[in-house]
């Protein structure tokens, strides 16, 4: 009897563009988005990310929406962009089972 692993994602609520009319979005991140971040924190030199908070909770929902397809410039255009990054939740989800594998 197996059990199905769980998976936790971070939703972030990310408002980007212009502050008198801002869009908004909903990214739900994995743990490449988090590995990607530490990864860009340790490249830039600017230590663990728990140190800068905002900046490491921007960089990863940054990184989801690239890899969701609703965000394609770099990292330096979306700190331009975005106006405020909010965490919603995390969320656990449990894949589906595979099924029986065959004999």
């Amino acid at each position: 009897m197996s059990s199905a692993p769980k998976l936790t994602t971070y939703k972030f609520r990310v408002l980007g563009g212009s502050a008198d009319d801002p869009t908004e979005h909903e990214v739900r991140t994995v743990g490449r988005d988090v590995q990607r971040t530490e990864e860009a924190f340790a490249t830039r030199g600017w230590g663990q990310t728990t140190t800068r908070p905002m900046t490491s909770a921007a960089m990863v929902a940054y990184f989801g929406m690239v890899r969701m397809g609703t965000f394609t410039g770099k990292w330096e255009d979306f700190e331009n962009w975005y106006l405020s990054i909010e965490p919603v939740e995390p969320i656990n989800a449990t894949p589906t089972d595979a099924g029986a594998e065959p004999a």
